[in-house]
């Protein structure tokens, strides 16, 4: 069976946001738990989810895919969201472009966790999607990070 790079990704992404120090203006796990495709159970809002989408590639040790961080929040009756969840968004952009953290976390990584894979590109969507449901008074905001990858395969 071949390794899960999807499952890898997104762990490995939520795991930076995790460790977001308070300076990055993101908040505690406490107030904002973060969790992966691979974590099942319901949570409350507000909450981030980190998924990874592969894409076609046309080499056998390059992965390329999509890491979704997702902002999920309760809206208000009225549509409008709290207005703590743009602040949130801005500063997960933030801390997810910071290249000196992102290097500073892989570094702090066990060694089994940092062989057999290396990213090449990381590109941070400008454009956030947006996902309303209006009866369940819910959004999904979702930051979009393309990523290739030299993987095995």
């Amino acid at each position: 069976m071949a390794y899960e790079w999807t499952n890898h990704y997104a762990k490995l992404f939520c795991d930076f946001l995790i460790a977001a120090d308070a300076e990055s203006g993101i908040p505690n796990v406490q107030a904002l738990p973060r969790t992966h495709q691979m974590q099942t159970g319901k949570l409350t809002r507000p909450n981030l989810l980190v998924t990874c989408e592969a894409k076609d590639s046309n080499h056998r040790s390059i992965f390329a895919g999509d890491v979704l961080v997702t902002l999920r929040i309760a809206v208000k009756k009225d549509g409008d969201q709290p207005e703590e969840a743009a602040v949130q968004m801005e500063a997960i952009q933030r801390w997810l472009s910071n290249d000196e953290k992102w290097a500073a976390f892989i570094g702090t990584l066990p060694l089994e966790r940092r062989t057999g894979w290396s990213i090449t590109h990381k590109r941070i969507e400008l454009n956030l999607e947006s996902d309303e449901d209006e009866e369940k008074h819910t959004r999904d905001i979702t930051q979009r990070i393309q990523i290739r990858a030299i993987a095995k395969r």
